[in-house]
Order: C-alpha cells, then structure tokens, then sequence
C-alpha cells in the first residue's frame, strides 16, 4: 500500500484540484461517493443509491486534454530504427522508451486524450445532501466524485527500488509521439518495477471531489463543497461552495 500513498501524494502536489484513481483502471463513476484517505479514495456507494430518483447528469465533456508528468528523477531516452542505423548499429523494427528511475516510488505519467467529464446539477441537489446529513444519514467526512478524467491511452510506470528501469517497445512505430492516442508499447524489458500500465485505452486515472463542508467557525450550516462557486449566494443559504483541495501530508 506504501506505493499507492506515495503515487497519490505526488499526483496530487502536480495536478491542482486533482487526485488519483487508485488502482487507475478501477472502475469509478460521477457520484460515487465515501473516504479520502492518504489521497486515496474508498467508495461506499453512489449518490442514486441515497437519494432516490436523483440523477446525476453530465455536464458536456472537455476537448482532450494531454497529461504527462515524471518525477525529477526519471529519464526518458528515445531509441529508433533510423538513430540506430546512423550510428551503424543493429536495427531494431520497432521504435521504443528506455525509463531509468533513480528513486523508489517514482512516477512515469502519460495519459494523452484525456476527456474531463464533470457533474453539471451538483448545485441543484446539495440541500438534499444536507437533509441526508442532518437525519445522520450522510458522514461528513465523505467526498462526492464530481470530476472524472478519461484517458484515452495511459501509461503509468511506478519503480520499486533506486534503480529500476524499463524499455518500452511501440509496435510498428519509427518514432515516438506520447501525445498519440493510438501509441501502443509493449514492455521489453525491466527491472525493480513495483507497477505499470502500458497504453490502455479508456481508463480514469484522475478524479476530483466534493464534501460537505461546516461553515465558517462552526457557526453556519453544512455546505457541499463544489466548483460552482458563487452560483448560490452566501445571502441566501449561508454556504461556501469551493472544491476539495486537501493537501495529502
């Protein structure tokens, strides 16, 4: 479990209002809902379990969107068939990765074609939420996924030690473009790697999250945290309505 807490942490340090599916092909949907722990979120159940007849529409998706990221001590070298036969060595067919990960825990990130899809009436069942809270029906401590990224192909390489490495092969490629949806590695070779996806297609490896929220010095009424700030007025119902954005220690 210590490689989950530490891919979460430093997923989290680098992608603002962002947290880590854990593993990143679990299957998860808007309004999933229970504990973030450790940057680490554990479901107890979908909001249309709690509120009958709710529905939990999607607002239009994003254009896609690239996310790439590598820790500091990652490198990444480009090998291909032309550079090789340049330098008059034996010519591979296909292009490929070489990663070399200095630290354990460290991350290789890819996910091109990400599509960001977002609950879009959030604001318009947040008092039932607070009626669920009220009848201790509802923990405040639980988190609503409100944000869902799906990628159309991810590859995420963790190491497992201070020197692990892995090459990657991309079948029938001269060159390499990460940001190609249609990029497809196969592993080579490695060593010391605690986990790894390889360009799988249509997985959710970034999600964010509402919760319910006490007022200001305990004072005012539990609120639903969410990124449609300002479209209830404080005037009104007292809330605060602002995204989860706790920093993982």
């Amino acid at each position: 479990m210590e490689i989950a807490k530490s891919y979460a942490k430093e997923i989290k340090q680098n992608f603002t209002k962002l947290y880590a599916n854990w593993l990143p092909n679990e299957a998860i949907a808007l309004g999933d809902f229970g504990y973030l722990r450790d940057g680490l979120f554990n479901k107890e159940g979908n909001l249309k379990e709690l509120l009958r007849g709710i529905e939990v529409n999607e607002a239009s998706p994003s254009a896609p969107v690239w996310y790439k990221y590598r820790s500091v001590s990652t490198k990444v070298k480009e090998f291909s068939p032309q550079a090789q036969a340049n330098m008059n060595e034996l010519v591979d067919i296909n292009a490929g990765l070489e990663i070399i990960f200095s630290n354990q825990n460290s991350i290789f990130f890819n996910a091109p074609g990400c599509v960001v899809k977002s609950v879009d009436n959030l604001p318009r069942f947040t008092q039932q939420i607070i009626n669920l809270y009220n009848a201790e029906q509802w923990n405040e401590k639980y988190v609503i996924v409100t944000k869902l990224l799906q990628a159309k192909s991810a590859t995420i390489i963790i190491s497992a030690s201070n020197n692990s490495s892995i090459t990657l092969e991309a079948g029938g490629q001269t060159t390499i473009d990460l940001a190609d949806v249609n990029l497809r590695f196969k592993v080579k070779e490695e060593n010391n790697i605690g986990f790894k996806i390889t360009t799988e297609s249509d997985i959710i490896p970034l999600i964010g999250f509402h919760k319910l929220k006490k007022g200001f010095f305990g004072f005012r009424k539990p609120t639903v945290e969410t990124e449609y700030e300002g479209t209830i007025s404080s005037s009104q119902n007292e809330w605060d309505l602002i995204e989860v954005d706790d920093v993982i220690e």
